[in-house]
């Protein structure tokens, strides 16, 4: 049977027993579903959007020679009886799927599609980068607008699968950045009583914030802290306080009535040997007659990336088990079904004015998406930041001079000319609606350096 015509795989998991990491190695499969169905919703496409983001640099696990992360169904057209997204987000959700190299399947019978649906599903532009022989998914870049910098903690697939003893947890140059974590003391006090935190090897902080601000585990809330979120503040209490409104962290890091507790934690034994529980220095208030419900570091597992809480403890419990490297050593912090503790990029990303994403292509030219993701409020007026793109243009262009002409591809228009470093191209973005442009460079040559 010619190549052409063998029979290909698609493997509708939702997202379930990590997919991604091994269905690229069976030979037939090309795409693989990475999360649940997606609805006639543009809020439900950002909750699986940022479900597949917060698996470290998914992007790694497609490609040309892999196959591809599949997000579901389009959303032009007719859809689930009723009919298909406003413009802005049908545009927006077809770049994304563009970029992101994900599968386009049709929802819809195409006897229902207006001309303008048509027109933009073929849109020759938008098709030229979905199948750019170079098979790049896109990457977030980052956030572009005001808000605030607050970092979650997930649970999530260890990247790379971690091993099953704390003697070989050592971070090596492969364990992904937000995946190291150090267990540290804090002082003579906390040494004392056995207390220690979980610090981000990574100091995110720094980027998001413009300063060097060290990052720990940090219960969400103290005053009511059962379920509460266990989220990344400063692992200074006087920093958080201090640093809260200059570098946007939010308030609950600098909850003056945790007085620091809300990021300590005591490890103890687990019924599981070598594991530990991580029983949080926070405890449920309690009748007098009662002693205070002691709580723990839990991940709450689920098919796909999942989210850490405080639970009352339970050493029988394995997603309060984990496994911890050696006290000062970096490494992972892992819990069952090699589920690893994940700095999250965004745990709410709806505290940020747009999502960036950018994707190199095979002729040497960059993709980027600048995403508004508020459904409300008006047009988004912002400055898209060039900078975090030139990683993406071939070395051999990454001239710190580099200039780019950053064209429109849904409006068929040029913006003008623009410095990388430096530069910025000012937007106005509808609500749920994107800028897809194509940045290339001027003055270099046309051959296609990817090819």
């Amino acid at each position: 049977m010619p190549a052409e015509q063998a029979p290909q795989l698609s493997l509708i998991l939702a997202g379930t027993d990590n997919v991604w990491a091994w269905a690229g190695k069976i030979p037939a499969a090309r795409h693989w579903r990475t999360t649940q169905d997606v609805f006639n919703s543009f809020g439900n496409i950002l909750f699986n959007l940022d479900s597949q983001e917060r698996v470290p640099e998914m992007e790694a696990f497609a490609g040309r020679a892999l196959g591809y992360n599949d997000l579901d169904m389009l959303h032009v057209g007719w859809n689930y009886g009723g009919p298909g997204l406003p413009a802005a987000q049908a545009q927006s959700s077809l770049a994304l799927l563009a970029l992101l190299k994900s599968p386009m399947l049709l929802s819809c019978a195409a006897a229902n599609l207006t001309q303008w649906e048509l027109d933009l599903l073929r849109n020759e532009e938008m098709l030229a980068v979905h199948q750019d022989a170079l098979g790049a998914q896109a990457k977030r870049l980052g956030f572009n607008g005001a808000g605030q910098t607050g970092l979650g903690l997930s649970q999530q697939h260890c990247s790379p699968v971690a091993p099953a003893s704390p003697a070989s947890l050592a971070a090596a140059p492969s364990i992904h950045p937000q995946q190291a974590w150090r267990v540290v003391t804090a002082g003579s006090k906390a040494q004392t009583q056995g207390l220690v935190q979980l610090q981000a090897v990574d100091q995110l902080g720094a980027a998001r914030g413009g300063e060097a601000v060290a990052l720990c585990a940090t219960a969400s809330n103290c005053a009511a802290a059962s379920n509460a979120d266990i989220v990344l503040c400063p692992c200074s209490p006087a920093a958080g306080a201090a640093g809260a409104a200059r570098t946007g962290y939010p308030s609950y890091c600098s909850n003056a009535t945790c007085q620091g507790t809300d990021r300590l934690w005591r490890p103890v034994p687990a019924n599981q040997t070598s594991r530990r529980l991580l029983q949080s220095a926070v405890a449920v208030a309690a009748p007098a007659t009662a002693p205070a419900e002691s709580l723990c570091l839990e991940g709450v597992m689920g098919p796909g990336p999942s989210s850490a809480h405080l639970r009352a403890c339970d050493a029988t419990n394995e997603n309060q088990a984990w496994l911890l490297p050696a006290a000062g050593a970096a490494g992972m912090v892992q819990a069952a079904e090699s589920r690893c503790l994940t700095a999250d990029p965004a745990p709410n990303p709806t505290r940020y004015a747009a999502d960036v994403y950018g994707a190199p292509l095979t002729d040497g030219t960059v993709a980027a998406l600048v995403l508004n993701r508020a459904g409300g409020g008006g047009n988004l007026s912002l400055s898209f930041s060039l900078n975090d793109t030139l990683p993406l243009f071939p070395a051999q262009r990454r001239a710190p001079g580099l200039r780019v002409s950053v064209w429109d591809v849904w409006h068929k228009a040029s913006l003008g000319e623009f410095v990388v470093q430096g530069g910025s191209v000012p937007l106005q973005l509808q609500p749920y609606g994107s800028a897809f442009l194509r940045l290339r460079p001027v003055n270099t040559s046309t051959s296609a350096p990817y090819a």
